[in-house]
């Protein structure tokens, strides 16, 4: 039997490839409930309604410059290096998965053929670079509805996940190291960011806070915390604020350029089953699912530090937390102080604080609780 063979196998791809394929019912989305109230069973209307409520949540820029402080003694990386052996490096880097993009090129495809491909491929990159222009083909991104909580019939209770084509990635890698050198370079980012960047997680995080925190314990004092959570973090970034703060953080011209012809005049379509909706503009945002598109966000919400006064600050990209010792049995003004500061940042960056899902407390260990992710 089929059974017995997966189990002593003891591979666990097998065992759920088993499992999945008992599964009387596989549609990656049951029959859902309408805005009307009817129930959608045609899986085309489930992508076209998808795909409405994932656009739904884009910000149009307001046309408000943001308040920066600009660096002092930026110094710009040299651009990026782009010859064949590094094209060919960064091709093989990349796993052998074959899942692919609207494209339907699999990244193992890419990994199999790098030694044929890396030429062709350096020169679109060395060409793209320069020139200051993202190919067009690979703006657009297949977006999968994945369940994240809640009732599965709501459309509202899923996720949108962007597959991109995988050609682009060993040129979005080459950008982001120049994008992490400059930013580690000019000591742009600061110390309580955690998210995106090389030997740091959210281990690290977690183990500053705590060492924080024991400190003011020994002290006999309470940790006040608050723990803030930013809705739709990821997708709300407006672009224009975006190119702002990386002028004002002194990135070379022509990377500049780059970026803002890569934000520009994307586009995305859901899938469900093998029903596509139609394609809709994507007009905010860091692209999800890209190499650059987190690194990008750093750059968005790193100026959040400027706003905090008095208390300490611990992000895990737009996952943040402050907090400040308290002596017993008294109130902490300056965290409320600090909250407000924190508020009018995020209303300058057009960046929206999800209330409902902030937690905040005191107590001998620091109380609290955490939020959830925003992007």
């Amino acid at each position: 039997m089929q059974e017995n063979g997966v189990l002593k196998s003891e591979q666990i791809n097998k065992f759920w490839s088993c499992i999945k394929s008992r599964l009387s019912y596989r549609s990656v989305i049951p029959p859902m409930v309408g805005a009307d109230g009817n129930i959608v069973v045609d899986y085309g209307e489930k992508a076209k309604i998808c795909n409405s409520i994932f656009v739904s949540v884009f910000t149009e820029d307001d046309g408000k410059l943001v308040n920066m402080i600009n660096p002092d003694h930026i110094r710009s990386p040299p651009l990026p290096v782009c010859d064949r052996l590094n094209v060919f490096e960064h091709i093989k880097a990349l796993s052998a998965k074959f899942s692919s993009g609207p494209d339907s090129i699999s990244q193992n495809f890419l990994v199999k053929l790098a030694l044929e491909l890396a030429e062709p491929l350096t020169r679109i990159y060395s060409l793209s670079i320069h020139s200051g222009i993202f190919p067009s083909n690979w703006k657009i991104a297949k977006v999968v509805p994945l369940h994240k909580k809640g009732i599965i019939s709501v459309m509202e209770n899923y996720r949108p996940i962007s597959l991109l084509n995988v050609a682009r990635k060993p040129l979005e890698s080459i950008i982001r190291q120049y994008i992490l050198t400059h930013l580690k370079q000019n000591s742009i980012i600061g110390e309580c960011q955690h998210g995106f960047l090389p030997k740091h997680s959210t281990i690290t995080q977690l183990i500053s806070c705590l060492d924080d925190w024991t400190k003011i314990v020994d002290q006999n004092n309470t940790v006040d915390v608050i723990y803030l959570d930013i809705a739709k973090a990821f997708d709300s970034v407006s672009h224009t604020k975006l190119i702002q703060k990386m002028t004002a953080y002194g990135f070379n011209v022509k990377i500049i350029s780059w970026v803002i012809n890569y934000l520009l005049n994307r586009s995305q379509f859901v899938q469900v089953e093998d029903a596509v909706s139609e394609n809709r503009p994507v007009s905010s945002g860091v692209v999800q699912g890209s190499l650059i598109g987190p690194v990008l966000f750093l750059i968005y919400i790193n100026d959040i530090v400027n706003y905090v006064k008095t208390v300490s600050l611990k992000l895990y990209a737009d996952d943040a937390k402050i907090y400040i010792s308290c002596p017993r049995n008294e109130q902490n003004v300056k965290l409320k102080e600090d909250l407000k500061q924190i508020m009018s940042w995020a209303d300058n960056v057009q960046l929206r604080i999800a209330v409902n899902k902030c937690l905040g407390g005191g107590g001998g260990g620091g109380g609290g609780g955490g939020g959830g992710g925003g992007g």
